[in-house]
């Protein structure tokens, strides 16, 4: 009986070992991303693609750990398709579908995000009154240097108005998100003061994210956001920050985003409705 009793433990220390080693090879990995977060002013981190996402594939591919980086800013969602990401200043706020706000746990699993670090900006200007969303970005376009650089974009100001939206939680087997935003939640905030966070991308990027200009909002008290569907602006100060450089982290081989049929034609349309 006591050879079994040596046997057992000796098993239980091998599978506590194998355990063990996982978790390890899990840490190394998460931690060798740590430093390219950690100096990627003027590099784009993306976790997924934004066709894979529009194509239905909203398993986590990794968790909040390599974009939740001081000074990081930027947008993306959650496993499931469970609200929308604003990302500001190293901080990650989830935007539900009843529109409340929370700071979810650095372990909850994301299939889609898009965050660069902003540190001394290549544009800062101080803006005026623009009457709608397609007026601020026609602003901006003639900020850049390049149209064929992505760009992160950081306006804090004051919103004459402000239109939102969010999408609920999704189950298997997921529709696309065309499908999943018919039940989506509009929030129309009226005046706010607030951060417009988000990214301009060139055509040459719709194989990975959406080309043109995707931006999200939280209010100044931290309250209620979303991704940005209308505003119009009173005044405030933007940042930018072009960017020259892509770092995409894709799922494994055994995921679903490895056998599903991702085109990137229509990601925009499905990105920006």
């Amino acid at each position: 009986m006591g050879e079994y009793r040596g046997l057992f433990f000796i098993m239980s220390m091998k599978t506590a070992s194998l355990r063990t080693l996982r978790r390890f090879v899990a840490f190394l990995a998460i931690a060798a991303l740590l430093p390219l977060c950690a100096s990627a002013t003027g590099k784009l981190l993306q976790v997924g693609t934004l066709p894979a996402l529009a194509a239905g594939v909203f398993d986590g591919a990794t968790t909040l750990e390599p974009i939740q980086r001081p000074e990081s800013y930027g947008l993306g969602t959650f496993e499931n398709l469970d609200g929308e990401m604003v990302v500001l200043d190293g901080v990650v706020y989830q935007v539900k579908v009843d529109g409340s706000v929370v700071k979810p746990a650095v372990a909850t699993k994301i299939p889609f995000a898009a965050v660069s670090l902003m540190g001394e900006p290549d544009v800062t200007a101080s803006v005026g009154s623009f009457a709608s969303k397609e007026e601020f970005q026609n602003y901006v376009l003639g900020k850049l240097q390049s149209l064929n650089h992505p760009a992160l974009l950081l306006f804090e100001g004051k919103f004459t108005a402000v239109t939102t939206r969010s999408v609920p939680a999704q189950k298997k087997p997921y529709p696309t998100l065309a499908e999943a935003c018919l039940a989506q939640a509009e929030f129309t905030l009226g005046a706010q003061e607030g951060t417009l966070v988000g990214f301009y991308c060139p055509q040459w990027m719709a194989g990975l994210n959406a080309p043109g200009f995707h931006l999200h909002f939280l209010n100044s008290g931290k309250t209620a956001g979303g991704h940005a569907l209308s505003f119009a602006v009173e005044g405030g100060t933007l940042r930018i920050q072009e960017l020259t450089g892509v770092q995409v982290l894709l799922p494994g081989v055994d995921s679903a985003f490895a056998e599903s049929d991702i085109a990137p034609a229509d990601a925009h349309s499905k990105a920006e409705k």
